[in-house]
């Protein structure tokens, strides 16, 4: 009969254990589960996220260029009048990305090559393992759509857009300025033939050189515009993306919610036995107070 109580303590033990047991393998196979589901959609936001910023950028890198090219189309106004040449410029820009960065970047660049266009603004750089290229290819005009469509079967092109802009009005205004500042220069050195005060033909001549920086400034940017120089341009924009994993990393997440539900756990235990023992001291206090009461 004195063995009972002690069978009966035991058992409890177990039992208490078992619970015990339980509840921290039940918070261990939520944890797990959530990681192996939920968690595995989040990550694929978050990478399918990070597979598309440079459409963002995009706008950004094609404004900070500081490439102008310009090409000119001939074209009639009306049946058997003169010519007139059409300025313009034609802009692609691409962006495309890859799983195999280094060929496509080799055949990127062998298709610069092939259609006898020119490299005018290159970066690379490379952000969390990623990288990135970013070309800025004059080419000449009749090269313009087969650079583009040869372009278009690298990698996969996560955004296209062309834009052709007249040019002619500002080609013809920077003309009309240049040829007012040669005038005005010519007047200038016609009067310091004439002689004068030293003081005066000086200020002329000051006039005169500041004239002349003006005149080959114009000069700059209306060569831009000669046929010799006559490019329209492509704005590459290359990403790398990393191949996805070969699937769930199942023994990692196990290890993860072990982690989590110890933490979780042996906080709530700690919390049980800091109440259960408050509970335990309060029971003694009170017997306590009572014997004192009964004492005579």
């Amino acid at each position: 009969m004195k063995g009972i109580p002690l069978f009966l303590m035991k058992k409890k033990l177990l039992c208490g254990l078992l619970y015990v047991a339980v509840g921290y393998l039940a918070l261990v196979l939520i944890y797990f589960l959530y990681l192996e589901f939920a968690g595995s959609r989040l990550a694929s936001a978050e990478s399918f996220l990070r597979e598309k910023p440079m459409m963002l950028e995009m706008p950004a890198v094609s404004s900070a260029s500081a490439v102008k090219n310009y090409a000119s189309v001939q074209w009639e106004a009306m049946p058997n009048a003169p010519k007139v040449d059409q300025k313009y410029e034609k802009i692609a820009s691409l962006v495309a990305s890859s799983q195999q960065f280094d060929p496509d970047e080799q055949r990127t660049r062998a298709t610069v090559k092939e259609h006898n266009a020119l490299i005018q603004e290159e970066a690379i750089n490379s952000d969390n393992g990623r990288r990135f290229l970013r070309l800025t290819i004059g080419v000449p005009p009749d090269h313009f759509d087969a650079i583009v469509a040869a372009l278009k079967k690298i990698g996969v092109t996560d955004n296209f857009q062309v834009t052709k802009t007249d040019k002619t009005n500002e080609y013809l205004e920077l003309r009309a300025k240049r040829t007012t500042l040669e005038k005005t220069r010519d007047g200038l050195i016609e009067l310091k033939k004439q002689g004068g005060k030293i003081d005066e033909l000086i200020k002329l001549e000051q006039e005169t050189l500041s004239l002349e920086g003006k005149i080959q400034e114009f000069g700059v940017q209306l060569g831009q515009f000669d046929k010799v120089n006559e490019f329209c341009t492509v704005r590459f924009t290359f990403t790398e993306n990393k191949p996805a994993g070969n699937g769930v990393n199942h023994v990692g997440n196990f290890l993860e919610s072990m982690q989590w539900a110890s933490t979780i756990y042996l906080a709530w235990l700690g919390i049980a036995f800091a109440g259960l023992l408050c509970v335990v001291l309060l029971l003694v206090l009170m017997e306590k107070s009572k014997l004192f009461r009964s004492e005579p």
